[in-house]
């Protein structure tokens, strides 16, 4: 069984060099008569908070929004809720959970947007929009099944399969999608980097292409020794969205005696900086009791308003696969990427 999910991995590889070619006709959504705006829309509070760069620190459940590979540094269980609040009515919701098996991690994701209620016109004989006391109630509905194997004690690769409803009342679109994502555990002690392309797929299954990004992002923990076990994470992060400029992203948490955290974040933006300086910036908060945590960001929009999301999750059992042997990667750190290339 081994081998097969070896093998699903490579072939989903393969198919992230094939799908560039199929989307190069990439097309604005408003033309194609869909948004597929789910697939854009980040979830998760720690991860937006710090400008929605953690490609390379995601763990757990929220690794399924991020980098696929990051849920074999999850606990044994996890649970994750998420809710977000945009513009009017607009809002969006998710629920996670992951678990550890012998030799792989497994993790399943459910994401809605709603667009809220909107007025609903139609046309006379002149083609003029009449109103009809009526509203319609559009939405995105996303369901991902995602795993992950640590190859060695420095590498992990992941995959999300990923199946979207687009309900636009009058039109429904389906997308099936995959993200496949790596991460590594250098041989520089508190540095990680992670790659991950999401939104791979054929266009045969949509009407329009998928919004595919390619992100590569590294990870920096230093701890602080006059205050321990305080620590603090830099992360930095390269977009490349298949309808878009290159973005960086930066961000910065500080975790208090792994009971509370203060983050900040910023993506680069385009012309919208103009009209509100703080877009592009986010903020956010955590806090700890247990095996549980409740996280808060707030992130300024000058187009579709501020975002407010909070995420609570719960962790039990200990972190990381059964099998992973940590005690021996904190030995021998620097040698196992080494290793493991050289085979």
């Amino acid at each position: 069984m081994k081998n097969y999910f070896k093998v699903y991995l490579f072939i989903l590889l393969v198919l992230s060099l094939i799908c560039p070619i199929t989307s190069a006709e990439q097309t604005d959504f408003s033309s194609s008569g869909g948004t597929g705006i789910l697939f854009k829309l980040p979830i998760g509070a720690r991860g937006v908070s710090m400008g929605s760069g953690l490609v390379a620190n995601a763990q757990g459940v929220e690794s399924m929004v991020w980098n696929p590979a990051g849920l074999t540094s999850g606990s044994q269980h996890e649970v994750f809720a998420d809710y977000t609040s945009i513009y009017e009515d607009m809002n969006a919701a998710a629920v996670g959970y992951s678990c550890q098996m012998p030799w792989i991690s497994l993790g399943a994701l459910i994401s809605y947007f709603g667009y809220g209620a909107i007025e609903r016109f139609d046309l006379d004989a002149y083609n003029n929009p009449i109103r009809t006391n009526q509203s319609i109630e559009p939405f995105n509905l996303i369901a991902e099944l995602g795993a992950a194997k640590s190859l060695s004690p420095a590498l992990s690769l992941g995959v999300n399969t990923k199946f979207m409803q687009e309900d636009l009342v009058d039109k429904k679109f389906y997308f099936l999608a995959w993200d496949v994502g790596a991460q590594i555990i250098t041989g520089l002690e508190g540095l990680r980097v992670g790659a991950a392309v999401k939104n791979l797929g054929w266009k045969k299954f949509a009407e329009f292409p998928l919004p595919m990004l390619t992100q590569i992002g590294a990870a920096y923990e230093i701890p602080l020794g006059f205050f321990q076990p305080d620590k603090l994470c830099l992360t930095l992060d390269g977009m490349l969205p298949q309808d878009q400029p290159l973005k960086g992203a930066l961000g910065l948490e500080y975790i208090m005696q792994e009971i509370a955290s203060i983050r900040a974040g910023y993506q680069t933006s385009d012309a919208r900086l103009a009209e509100n300086f703080l877009t592009g910036f986010s903020f956010g908060m955590g806090v700890k009791f247990r095996e549980y945590s409740m996280h808060y960001a707030y992130s300024p929009d000058a187009l579709i308003g501020d975002g407010h999301r909070i995420t609570v999750m719960a962790r039990f059992g200990p972190r990381g696969e059964p099998g992973r042997k940590d005690s021996k990667m904190k030995k021998k750190k620097g040698r196992y990427l080494y290793e493991y290339l050289n085979k």
